[in-house]
């Protein structure tokens, strides 16, 4: 990144170009776990960092500083399941809104933000609110989407996070490689 990179000591199109060589060894269609953002201008930054992995067919989990990866990995939990609340009834008259926490692709956020920001905030529950969840997060972290599950109300519904397992950009996904 320009704040990080040092001369004599890192070069980050010599790093780049070492990250691609091994991103196009390894298979397509897998995850990588941390993050390509360490603060503003220190590493190679969200957007193109995330292109990068797109680009050789992998998809991130976005999780620095997620702790204990390796513990809640090997924790099981119960098949995920909640009540989805029945829809109003059409009156094609009306319009409707939807309400939906987004950024739940994102291991981290379950595992910190999420709880601390939104979660115990005690006017969570009156109103109805979609959840957005990655399914890596069910992988990395069974026992506490489990405790999740567990606590949600009536008015809390998971939804697949828009960027399916894990974040990528469609367009560049896997255009490096011989069979996009």
């Amino acid at each position: 990144g320009a704040k990080d990179a040092k001369p004599g000591v890192g070069s980050p199109l010599a790093e780049t170009a070492l990250i691609s060589r091994l991103l196009g060894d390894a298979p397509v269609n897998i995850g990588v776990l941390g993050a390509p953002w360490a603060g503003d201008g220190v590493g190679i930054q969200e957007g193109p960092g995330v292109t990068l992995l797109s680009t050789y067919g992998k998809f991130l989990a976005w999780s620095a500083e997620t702790g204990n990866l390796s513990v809640h990995a090997g924790t099981r939990a119960p098949e995920l399941r909640h009540a989805v609340p029945a829809p109003p009834p059409l009156d094609r008259t009306k319009v409707y809104l939807s309400f939906m926490v987004s950024d739940g692709d994102a291991p981290i956020n379950w595992y910190s933000f999420f709880l601390s920001r939104y979660w115990d905030d005690p006017e969570r529950g009156k109103l109805p609110l979609a959840w957005s969840l990655g399914p890596s997060a069910r992988d990395l972290m069974p026992d506490l989407m489990d405790w999740y599950y567990q606590q949600a109300g009536p008015n809390d519904t998971f939804v697949c996070a828009c960027s399916g397992v894990g974040y990528c950009y469609p367009g560049p996904y896997g255009s490096r490689c011989r069979d996009p």
